[in-house]
């Protein structure tokens, strides 16, 4: 399994200051996030996978960030003998995108409607209804009388 690391940001306010990792907490926190990692490989088809690192509060003091991520990546690869089963390094979006289709996974295509409907201004949905949309507002109708 191959895990890249992508400095994310959004807007999630951060309660307390990021510390740096320590000798005796990196095996920890390395541990539970090699869990994490091997629990969502489980919902892909392939063996990479990209792994958001943080938010755009954390990176105010982007040196302690960056100085607890090479912990971890170091931790993690054990010097090249990947200790936890995952091997984890710093990536962009467009790396992931072609380790995967380096893969060649053959992907399932879904050749049902997927059109577009919207039953009021600010509702629109797509799915089995879409191309089905009388049958579905008869039946959302009568769920209303219920």
């Amino acid at each position: 399994m191959h895990a890249r690391t992508h400095a994310h940001t959004h807007s999630r306010a951060r309660t307390q200051p990021t510390s740096p990792f320590s000798q005796p907490n990196v095996k920890s926190r390395a541990q539970a996030y090699t869990d994490e990692v091997k629990r969502r490989s489980a919902w892909y088809r392939h063996s990479n996978l990209l792994v958001p690192f943080g938010d755009d509060f954390m990176f105010q003091n982007s040196r302690i960030q960056f100085s607890n991520m090479d912990a971890l990546i170091d931790e993690i690869n054990g010097g090249g003998t990947f200790p936890y089963g995952v091997r984890i390094q710093y990536g962009t979006v467009s790396e992931y995108i072609d380790a995967v289709q380096e893969e060649e996974i053959t992907w399932p295509v879904y050749e049902a409607d997927f059109f577009p409907y919207a039953d009021s201004a600010t509702s629109y949905w797509t799915g089995p209804c879409a191309h089905a949309a009388l049958e579905c507002v008869s039946v959302r109708a009568c769920g209303r009388l219920c």
